[in-house]
């Protein structure tokens, strides 16, 4: 890369020279020590494949980070096994109707609603999912029916 902020004014002129150098060997196999030669195609070609590389790993690595509204790849997995857990929980309780309570997670915390009968089965659907291992928080939105 060309600095053009050098304070010396020969050092221009190196500039220029080394671009005229830059654009012949664009022209012709370089010729490296060792009798080498590599043409400006596979050099070309070598430096995308480098930057292709490049940037599929970092893609490949940001790729699982969880932000602020986002779960990463291990939370989703986590999540989602607490999730099944509850809903295993409230299909084996004979009080609480799984299918009448919606249960979602997030980071550990974990967010119940829907419609239940009465106020017996709302808590008792809260204290179960309390019991599930990887559960931080509870948060009951459960609507007891008038």
């Amino acid at each position: 890369m060309i600095q053009s902020h050098r304070a010396h004014p020969s050092s221009r002129t190196h500039d220029v020279r080394f671009l005229k150098m830059l654009i012949a060997t664009r022209a012709k196999p370089l010729n490296l020590p060792r009798q080498v030669a590599i043409s400006p195609m596979k050099i070309h070609t070598s430096s995308l494949l480098l930057t292709l590389g490049l940037i599929l790993s970092t893609i490949g690595l940001t790729g699982c980070a969880g932000t602020a509204t986002q779960e990463s790849t291990g939370e989703y997995i986590d999540n989602t096994a607490i999730t099944a857990r509850i809903k295993k929980a409230f299909a084996s309780d004979e009080l609480v109707r799984a299918r009448d309570v919606t249960v979602e997670s997030f980071r550990g915390t974990v967010q119940l609603s829907g419609f239940v009968n009465t106020l017996e089965q709302k808590e008792r659907a809260e204290a179960l999912a309390k019991a599930i291992p990887g559960v931080k928080e509870v948060k009951n939105n459960i609507i007891v029916k008038q």
